[in-house]
């Protein structure tokens, strides 16, 4: 039976086989080269992409913390009373090489005490928003300087870091260790000043005449005698022999409500229904309070004598 195969179909049977057994053709060839250079080219766009965005990681985390340990400085500086209170030239609008971290450009740029300054209202905006349009708010303007420190290490505006804060007035030492005593003030003794000083700044001599107005100024000094800023302050009447009236700071707006000047007037209680004064003769003297970071300091004028 072998014998009777022919040439012609064995001939077919091995083009056949050739055909199921052969390798890809030219465009299957290709289109695979092309397959794979795009996942390679996917894959190192990938790996190029991570390394790109770990170094941005890696420069932002150390600009952070060149900001960090340049607002550090910034503080320490600003912890002396003296520093504080100065123009800042030494920072302000300031750029140098951070000194761990030569690649990294540092500046300083801060807003000193001045009339400018934000705005700090006692004891909140919203309960002086009503004085302000007045113009008589209590603002403590010099108790904070706003500071931005900009950290960057290229050109690009992305290549940078901005930090902003604000710094607050340090506390001082006052003149004296003032302690309460049943009410009332004692200070150790020795030479050292009150830090509270009363004077009496305006108004006529003794004795005052009747609905005659004198006006006292009051200031908070440190133990080296320099003024203590943005403090508040409250009055009261003493009699002593006599009365009088302190007159209304809210509705005289030459007098700040912040307390530092105030004024009292020779009359001591009005007649509701006539609308006439009494007057209380005799010598007064008014006192003076302030509360400094939870430290109550009270101080006694002069005395005052009212004329009949």
């Amino acid at each position: 039976m072998l014998g009777s195969i022919s040439t012609g179909a064995l001939a077919g049977v091995f083009v056949r086989s050739s055909r199921l057994t052969g390798g890809f053709s030219l465009v299957e060839t290709v289109l695979a080269y092309f397959l794979l250079a795009g996942a390679i080219y996917l894959i190192v766009g990938l790996f190029h992409g991570g390394l790109r965005a770990h170094s941005r990681s890696q420069r932002l985390t150390e600009a952070a913390r060149v900001a960090e340990s340049t607002l550090a400085r910034v503080r320490a500086w600003a912890s002396d009373p003296i520093h504080f209170s100065s123009p800042w030239s030494g920072y302000n609008g300031v750029t140098f090489a951070d000194p761990d971290l030569p690649g990294y450009q540092v500046r300083v740029d801060c807003r000193p005490p001045s009339p400018d300054s934000l705005d700090l209202f006692s004891p909140c905006r919203s309960l002086e928003a009503s004085y302000l349009a007045l113009g008589i708010d209590r603002c403590m303007k010099a108790s904070v300087v706003p500071v931005r420190i900009q950290v960057s290490w290229g050109r690009s505006y992305q290549d940078q870091v901005t930090v902003w804060t604000h710094i607050a007035e340090p506390e001082r030492a006052l003149a004296a260790s003032p302690t309460l005593v049943g009410g009332e003030l004692t200070i150790p003794p020795g030479p050292a000043p009150h830090p509270l000083v009363v004077r009496r700044v305006g108004g006529p001599p003794d004795p005052v005449p009747r609905n005659g107005e004198v006006e006292f100024e009051a200031q908070l000094n440190d133990a080296r005698g320099i003024p203590i800023r943005d403090v508040m302050f409250e009055w009261y009447v003493v009699p002593v022999t006599g009365n009088a009236t302190l007159v209304d700071s809210q509705l005289d707006p030459a007098q700040p409500r912040s307390g530092t000047t105030r004024r009292v007037r020779h009359c001591y209680a009005q007649n509701p229904s006539t609308g006439a004064w009494r007057y209380a003769p005799g010598a007064i003297r008014l006192r003076a309070r302030a509360r400094y970071h939870g430290v109550e300091v009270l101080q006694l004028s002069e005395e005052v004598v009212l004329g009949p």
